[in-house]
């Protein structure tokens, strides 16, 4: 799974090629993710874009949880894009919906913190 990153005025936009958020992906994941926190500058609202996500499993919702957490401790603001049905009923399901900010589409995230 390749990640990509780019920065468009205040937003950083994060989105994956395609795939799933297994187990086994999480360490490269946290270490991608941790590098672009630590280089990511105050200003900057952060979407991360699921629309090419078919599933994430408990351990990938824990590191999702974990990264969004140092996202906001950093003073950055975090909205999730694009979850796909089975990927959003997981969320759901799981009960983790309530701590993130989940919206349809890149263009609907950068609305709403042009709004802010």
């Amino acid at each position: 799974m390749d990640i990509f990153f780019k920065e468009e005025n205040n937003f950083g936009i994060l989105s994956f090629d395609n795939g799933m958020i297994l187990y086994d992906m999480v360490g490269v994941l946290k270490e991608h993710f941790e590098k672009l926190i630590d280089n990511i500058n105050e200003n900057i609202n952060i979407i991360i874009d699921f629309n090419k996500i078919s599933f994430i499993d408990s351990s990938g919702l824990g590191f999702l949880v974990n990264i969004c957490k140092k996202i906001r401790e950093k003073g950055n603001s975090i909205i999730l894009t694009g979850l796909q049905e089975s990927v959003n009923d997981i969320f759901r399901l799981t009960g983790v919906s309530p701590y993130f900010t989940i919206l349809q589409s890149i263009k609907e995230a950068k609305d709403f913190f042009n709004k802010e």
